[in-house]
């Protein structure tokens, strides 16, 4: 791990030094990394990942990912990896407007129930209908734009908390700042989003 970091490093340092080959060698070295990243995010969100795969995913956060490094070097590892999860939240969003839009496939799809689902208590089977309704799949993805709308410092502490799965003292070992100052950001950024979303 420490050994890919310390290549990555390296890989960023010449992109921002010019090196034109930089800029794919980043990408096709982190690609494990990603897909790592892009199936754990994807996996939160069921109910696109019922329409599409996690190399889908990729392929297209890649794509977005290799437009924005045209333009830009990331400062280090941490940045360029927060970017990669920001392009992956932005594609999870495409995604589910596309399916679960007015006009897409899955917001007019009916679903045979599985055998034995009406066994489930109603409670079980009113959660499962909320879970899978277009609101609660485009607040799904108000959410996403919601994080991608704050300072880099909060949405740093989100992506590692929310999306990667990191644990405070792992998040900030990661940063270089204190398990207090993680939870600060992180109750900064949640009241922050709960704004966006009320708006």
């Amino acid at each position: 791990m420490q050994q890919t970091t310390k290549h990555l490093e390296a890989l960023l340092d010449r992109h921002r030094n010019g090196d034109p080959e930089a800029r794919q060698s980043l990408i096709n070295f982190s690609c494990e990394r990603l897909h790592v990243l892009a199936h754990k995010m994807l996996a939160r969100n069921p109910k696109v990942k019922r329409w599409e795969e996690t190399d889908d995913v990729l392929n297209m956060a890649v794509l977005k990912l290799d437009r924005t490094l045209e333009n830009l070097a990331p400062n280090d590892v941490q940045h360029f990896m927060s970017l990669a999860g920001m392009k992956i939240r932005q594609t999870l969003c495409d995604l589910a407007r596309k399916h679960y839009g007015k006009y897409g496939i899955a917001a007019n799809h009916e679903t045979d129930a599985a055998p034995g689902s009406s066994d489930l208590p109603a409670r079980v089977e009113v959660a499962e209908d909320l879970r899978n309704s277009p609101d609660t799949i485009a607040m799904q993805a108000d959410f996403h734009e919601a994080v991608d709308l704050l300072p880099d410092d909060q949405k740093d502490v989100i992506n590692l908390s929310i999306y990667i799965g990191l644990e405070q003292q792992e998040i900030a070992e990661q940063l270089g700042v204190s398990v207090a100052t993680v939870k600060r950001r992180k109750r900064e950024a949640l009241t922050a989003i709960g704004s966006q979303l009320s708006e």
